[in-house]
């Protein structure tokens, strides 16, 4: 993996710097059949363990707290353990949890693909997850981290995201990480991916090579952003060192679903049928990484994940 720096590093305002000594990370996906490759990633074990161990490798989790783990679909909450009141798991018992069976006594969403509606219960107070006391404290530097997975959602399909968005300005809040973009089996489906309009003069610098694409981004600080570059096409040999991360990018030279230029496009509004989820990104200091690119090797995404979660969010180089 090559790293590189695109402007100086005194540019802009970092957002957060200070390591998590440990996380609580929600993993949210879509329901609907065309998503099934993403939902099957999501409940396989070994891909949260790919996370788990580039969070270790960063010292995340492995002082007195441990990082734990919670699983939902968009409209069904979902076990990580065999007990309904156990929301998360600690790192430890994954190996052995019962991940990924529909918990019947919640909904979260209102929907299969209400995305907004979904993170905003499992992450309000009194919410159907919410209410069980499941995050543990910040003032014990814990990072609370929902990673959402969405292709893009039927016609009026969301709800909450006024709501989302107050709350996430609030002590509740959590860092949003979000896998977008166009669902290729589809016609009609039109989310943007993110992308950089700095690309070519990059690859023409000789910062990023030949024929990349955008891989997503991390939003570091009020005016700049560390952007990851990929191979165009990605495939089933891609690794984690065949990729570019630059940091300190211009924030206006990004775009993603409900974030042009470097514009928010704002809150959802109920009935809207695309997250904004650049939007929610930026507001939380989070993430969006793009859905073709996941999606064509599991392995590399679930590395990537790690890397952001353990790393890139709480860069303190910046």
């Amino acid at each position: 993996m090559i790293m590189a720096t695109a402007v100086p590093a005194f540019f802009g305002s970092k957002a957060r710097t200070r390591k998590p000594s440990a996380v609580d990370v929600t993993v949210l996906f879509d329901e609907s059949g065309s998503n099934s490759n993403f939902v099957n990633a999501f409940k396989d074990k070994a891909n949260i363990l790919s996370i788990e161990s580039a969070l270790a490798a960063e010292s995340v989790g492995t002082g007195t707290f441990s990082n734990r783990y919670s699983i939902g679909g968009f409209k069904d909450a979902l076990f990580a353990d065999t007990s309904p009141d156990k929301v998360f798991i600690n790192s430890s018992e994954i190996s052995g949890a019962s991940w990924g069976v529909t918990d019947a006594g919640y909904d979260l969403g209102a929907n299969f693909e209400d995305e907004t509606g979904a993170v905003y219960a499992i992450a309000r107070p009194g919410g159907p997850r919410g209410s069980l006391g499941a995050f543990r404290s910040k003032d014990d530097n814990i990072a609370r981290i929902v990673i959402s997975e969405s292709t893009e959602e039927a016609s009026g399909n969301l709800r909450n995201g006024q709501q989302l968005d107050a709350l996430m300005r609030g002590d509740d809040s959590q860092i949003l990480v979000f896998i977008d973009g166009p669902d290729l089996q589809f016609e009609a489906s039109s989310d943007l991916e993110p992308s950089c309009s700095q690309l070519n003069a990059l690859i023409s610098a000789g910062t990023v090579p030949s024929g990349s694409r955008v891989y997503g981004f991390v939003f570091t600080g009020q005016a700049e952003a560390t952007v990851i570059f990929s191979p165009q096409t990605v495939t089933s040999s891609t690794q984690l060192s065949d990729l570019t991360i630059v940091k300190n990018i211009a924030k206006t030279t990004l775009t993603c679903q409900g974030y042009v230029a470097g514009v928010s496009q704002g809150a959802n509004s109920n009935n809207d049928s695309s997250t904004n989820v650049g939007h929610y990104a930026e507001l939380t200091s989070g993430a969006v990484l793009a859905l073709t690119a996941c999606g064509a090797n599991f392995p590399l995404t679930f590395a990537v994940l790690g890397k952001i979660l353990g790393e890139l969010l709480f860069d303190a180089s910046l």
